[in-house]
């Protein structure tokens, strides 16, 4: 906080990154069971304060008489519906926070979740599968969005020579067609030219057999 202090940063003037500057919380949540029904202790605890980017750095907050709040939650029924109040809050000093009570199995009643932002970025928490997932996912989303241009590129020159061939095809079987209506056009006009053709050829051997025959 001095150093804070020192460089003006909780000033208004502070322009860098934020009013406050550009600080992630490392913190303590804490749920805690109280003896009376309905009620549970909500405490928050800073820990430390870290600095990412330019100007990097980490600062604990571990010294004595370190400050934390707590708040006294309270759950009642109004008009047959839950609802949700405040009951107490508090600023104290860690050793003076509310204490967790023991179940009869022998258990602490408490919850506590603890987040240091240096093991979490956007994607989720470093080492679990929920991250992995999340950066295949964006990686594979990215990738295919800075694809549409070129897909879109490929789209129109497949279409292109798609029509190209389609039409050359088209041609092409339109010159067969031709030469085979020529063809046949041809024939049509050449066959009348036949039609007084001399009868089929005849063995010149068996015609002279039947002239002596007719002699005799």
């Amino acid at each position: 906080m001095s150093k804070m202090a020192s460089q003006k940063m909780l000033d208004s003037s502070w322009r860098v990154g934020t009013k406050y500057g550009t600080f992630e919380l490392q913190y303590e949540h804490t749920l805690l069971a109280t003896n009376q029904p309905g009620e549970e202790w909500v405490q928050f605890d800073i820990i430390g304060a870290h600095r990412r980017g330019i100007n990097p750095g980490s600062g604990v907050l571990d010294k004595d008489g370190q400050k934390m709040v707590q708040v006294l939650l309270r759950q009642d029924m109004s008009d047959n519906a839950p609802t949700l109040s405040i009951k107490d809050i508090q600023v104290v000093e860690r050793k003076d926070r509310v204490q967790p009570l023991k179940m009869k199995c022998g258990k602490l009643a408490i919850i506590k979740t603890v987040y240091d932002p240096r093991e979490w970025d956007y994607y989720g928490q470093f080492g679990t599968f929920s991250r992995s997932w999340s950066v295949f996912v964006s990686k594979t989303l990215g990738f295919f969005w800075r694809s549409i241009p070129l897909l879109i590129i490929f789209a129109i020159v497949f279409s292109g020579f798609s029509i190209v061939r389609r039409v050359k095809k088209r041609n092409e079987e339109r010159k067969l067609e031709a030469v085979k209506d020529d063809a046949e056009a041809g024939a049509a006009l050449l066959a009348p030219e036949y039609d007084d053709a001399p009868p089929e050829y005849v063995d010149a051997s068996e015609t002279s057999v039947e002239k002596e025959e007719e002699k005799e």
